[in-house]
């Protein structure tokens, strides 16, 4: 088992307006950091002025070095001896203490101390840590790491420094994490591993998630954190979410303290909410004095309304005729409205998510606040920008389109008593029609016209009005609309090898999840990913000609294509075939194999599967025993129904399977009625027909 080290206490930076942009306070953003954020910086074009004192009074103080090294601790003979956890005695190892110090007080150089200290119990203990890994987000380097194993009678073995590995890892996108990896000497039952590290970043933590849970029992945890400077009439805040201690000391040096003992184990389990709801955790960030969420949200959406009219109020002779272009031939609302925002989704490249690095996007990353005719004029806008251009193309058709301020799923539920700006950090357009307010997302060009991503359905929205909000609840897409549409045209040959073509078709979050996976990539890359999908059912199955239409051309529908051979798909005896009809299915594990579970069930989105499948069966074998298995009647979570026929006239099996899951987030104690559906889903899924030579 690796250990991921960034898993026992994640620390999720959350400045900027989108998730892919980290916030960096170096001097050439600083101005516009202080114009743009709600932690006021005073600025001055005088430094001796006595704002501009202040601020060079704020900048002498967050350059001060605060780096400090942690001490090894000497064990006690009680940890020595230890033969088994005090909190779980099942449990294969046992942090026995971790300190996380988090320093932010240094401008362009906050640094995270970690110390470790773990118990090794028994051989699952040993195989849980044979490798470690800590890991360090773009912008960040491992400053210092030490490891050691102290043997029960006190004999220390360190880690050399030869056997510590670097190497960078792609995590998703073109996101690299750089790991520096190492495994403890000779590590035995009832051994200590401990190990400390210092990261230094680039960037100041002004809010920050800290989660307390590792997936080892933890006797003893503790936090210490320095936020980062602030001044004028704001002060750091502390959230405190399902934690059963709420309270946090400080100390002489600035730094804020919390400690916890005997934490269980975090285990994570299928299809669970987002970590941000799963489990406890605390946030440190900064708060005006005095002031209360509801006016935070409304200083927000001042800021958000000041900016949109800026540029919507009065839409420039470019905008006007772009519009004008955009939306011919076409006179109702709404049309004109998918008109444009099929014209943002296809012509505007949304450099934050989707375009790839080149010098006159390097230079555009750069700018701030673009106007609508400068998107217009380059096709190129950032998540910020886009919604702008599509405010003001609608209202210069007279359409009164607002933006909207929207939560993500994934951040965890939306709480609107924690004034952080990032958990309203997605941006879209609002129209009311026929008195319901509609939400379109030009920003990102994979979503089709009138969705949401599924991080931002069923979430609340602030809608900003010319001089109030509206919060309203996004709506979901129904999974009728989420639809995978998998056709297979097959033969079976009389040794049991299964031939064949593929095709896939993809509807609502279906097909925007399928976008995603293939966005970007090279056909190679396609091929492996498709590959391995086949093969992770059907180990011996050899995929070719595996295509994906319409992946650039977000317009059109998806599809994929590709043809198979499975040598080995129908198991024979004699004179007899036994094959399982269901070929998307077959090889699949099921879905629940716990008989309790913890936490609630979480559904990004409703979807359906259609499947279509024809194998034409080898001259000579005639369908000997079979039918089809029982439906799940319609209900409120969805239906499964299952259609098996022969076709005599071609001796080929007709397969049709559709399975509609609505369901999104289930408390567990309905874990059992939710696992029934699976199972019974899984086990007809697996029925097997059997053919035999000459029957008649």
């Amino acid at each position: 088992m690796c250990l991921y080290i960034s898993g026992l206490v994640e620390v999720s930076v959350i400045l900027g307006s989108h998730e892919s942009e980290f916030f960096s306070l170096k001097f050439q953003r600083l101005e516009h950091y202080i114009s743009n954020n709600p932690i006021p910086v005073l600025l001055s074009s005088n430094p001796f002025s006595k704002s501009g004192c202040f601020l060079l009074f704020w900048l002498a103080a967050v350059f001060a070095p605060s780096l400090r090294a942690l001490e090894w601790i000497a064990p006690t003979q009680e940890e020595l001896s230890a033969t088994a956890s005090s909190i779980d005695p099942e449990a294969g190892a046992e942090i026995l203490y971790r300190l996380k110090q988090i320093d932010d007080g240094d401008y362009e150089s906050p640094a995270t101390d970690e110390y470790v200290r773990i118990k090794i119990f028994n051989e699952k203990g040993v195989r849980q840590f044979d490798k470690v890994e800590v890991q360090c987000k773009s912008g960040e380097r491992v400053s210092s790491l030490e490891a050691r194993v102290i043997k029960p009678d006190g004999t220390i073995l360190n880690v050399e420094k030869n056997a510590f590995y670097d190497r960078d890892v792609i995590k998703s996108g073109d996101e690299k994490v750089r790991v520096r990896s190492f495994s403890f000497p000779r590590l035995e039952p009832g051994d200590i591993a401990e190990y400390k590290s210092c990261i230094v970043g680039e960037t100041n933590v002004i809010a920050s998630n800290f989660f307390f849970l590792s997936d080892i029992p933890t006797r003893r945890v503790i936090f210490r954190v320095k936020p980062a400077p602030l001044i004028h009439q704001y002060k750091t805040m502390t959230y405190f979410y399902k934690c059963d201690q709420q309270r946090v000391q400080m100390d002489e040096e600035g730094f804020g303290q919390i400690t916890l003992n005997n934490l269980p184990a975090f285990v994570s389990e299928p299809f669970m909410e987002p970590e941000f709801d799963a489990q406890p955790w605390i946030m440190f960030y900064p708060l005006k004095a005095g002031q209360v969420p509801k006016k935070f949200w409304e200083e927000v959406a001042d800021k958000a309304r000041k900016r949109v009219e800026r540029y919507a109020k009065k839409p420039g002779k470019l905008v006007a005729e772009t519009a004008a272009r955009i939306v011919a031939g076409v006179s109702d609302p709404e049309g004109k409205l998918i008109r444009i925002n099929d014209y943002c989704r296809g012509n505007i490249v949304n450099y934050w998510v989707y375009a790839s690095k080149n010098s006159l996007i390097d230079k555009i990353r750069k700018q701030y606040d673009r106007s609508p005719d400068e998107l217009i004029k380059t096709k190129l806008g950032n998540s910020d920008d886009i919604p702008v251009l599509f405010v003001a193309l609608a209202r210069a058709q007279g359409i009164d389109a607002r933006i909207a301020l929207c939560s993500n799923r994934r951040d965890g539920a939306f709480k609107m008593s924690l004034p952080v700006e990032y958990y309203l950090n997605e941006i879209f357009v609002a129209v009311k029609i026929n008195d319901k307010w509609k939400m379109y997302d030009p920003a990102h060009n994979m979503v089709s016209t009138g969705m949401l991503r599924w991080q931002n359905e069923g979430v609340p929205a602030m809608i900003v009005l010319p001089k109030d909000v509206e919060w309203v609840v996004t709506g979901r897409t129904a999974a009728s609309l989420s639809v995978t549409k998998r056709t297979a045209t097959m033969r079976l040959n009389d040794e049991g090898t299964l031939l064949g073509d593929v095709n896939i078709e993809y509807s609502g979050q279906a097909e925007i999840s399928a976008r995603h996976l293939y966005h970007n990539e090279t056909d190679q890359k396609i091929e492996e990913l498709v590959r391995e999908d086949v093969q992770s059912r059907l180990p011996n199955a050899e995929v070719t000609d595996i295509r994906v239409t319409n992946s650039d051309n977000v317009l059109k529908p998806l599809v994929l294509t590709y043809s198979v051979k499975i040598p080995g798909y129908a198991e024979g005896t004699g004179q007899r075939l036994f094959i399982q009809p269901g070929f998307f299915t077959k090889g699949a594990q099921a879905r629940f194999t716990a008989d309790k579970r913890k936490l609630a069930m979480f559904f990004r989105y409703g979807e359906t599967f259609e499947d279509n499948v024809t194998i034409k069966m080898p001259a000579g074998f005639r369908l000997e025993e079979g039918s089809a298995p029982p439906d799940l009647p319609s209900a409120s979570w969805g239906y499964y129904k299952i259609g098996i026929g022969v076709k005599k006239s071609g001796n080929s099996i007709i397969y049709k399977r559709e399975f509609s899951f609505s369901l999104l987030l289930v408390p567990p104690e309905h874990y059992k009625a939710v696992k029934y559906i699976f199972d019974t889903v899984h086990s007809s899924d697996s029925h097997t027909l059997t053919f035999r030579m000459g029957a008649q």
